[in-house]
């Protein structure tokens, strides 16, 4: 599934820096896009993103998902790695889990301050590749310490392999998946 877009590029260059701006429940990027001459920053681009769900309650709405928080599992490679930790620790409410595949904790110091007790201990896969040459494994390792000494139960694997997903770590995804969401439907009393 590729996600609809509206974008405002600068009027002359290159742009110096790109905001996404996410729109609420029932409308759609477009909602957002007076923000960009609102804030008055000639030399960036921005970028509204439509929602994949409609909402039948709204000609244009759309939603980011239908189910409850509690059963979402927020998941991403590389720098989707590190926006799936900052968002999924900081959200408001317990969802059911994180994937980060190939990346780091984003400020790892500031974790004990900004995590939202909502989701202390949910359950976090991190799996990386011994030989990534891109986002180098220590990234993943020290992800690792700083979650578990948050209290976070952190599911940690390594591959012999670089900046890539692999079969075998599809397996465990998938596991890690099943096993979240039955927790998360059929909490253990």
């Amino acid at each position: 599934m590729s996600l609809e877009y509206y974008e405002i590029n600068p009027e002359k260059g290159i742009p110096l820096g790109c905001l996404v701006f996410i729109h609420g429940l029932g409308v759609n990027g477009k909602d957002l896009m007076p923000l960009a001459a609102q804030l008055n920053l000639p030399h960036t681009k921005f970028v509204f993103p439509n929602a994949p769900f409609s909402v039948d309650y709204s000609y244009e709405g759309r939603a980011w998902f239908q189910i409850p928080a509690n059963q979402i599992i927020i998941g991403g490679f590389s720098q989707g790695a590190v926006m799936s930790l900052e968002a999924g620790l900081r959200y408001p409410n317990k969802i059911c889990g994180i994937i980060a595949l190939s990346g780091y904790l984003h400020a790892p110091e500031q974790i004990s301050i900004e995590k939202n007790q909502a989701n202390q201990g949910i359950p976090v896969l991190v799996c990386h590749g011994e030989e990534d040459d891109v986002l180098p494994i220590e990234g993943s390792r020290e992800a690792v310490r700083y979650l578990e000494k948050e209290g976070y139960s952190v599911s940690f694997h390594e591959y012999p392999i670089g900046h890539q997903v692999i079969p075998e770590e599809l397996i465990v995804i998938r596991q890690f998946i099943l096993d979240s969401l039955q927790q998360a439907l059929f909490p253990a009393k």
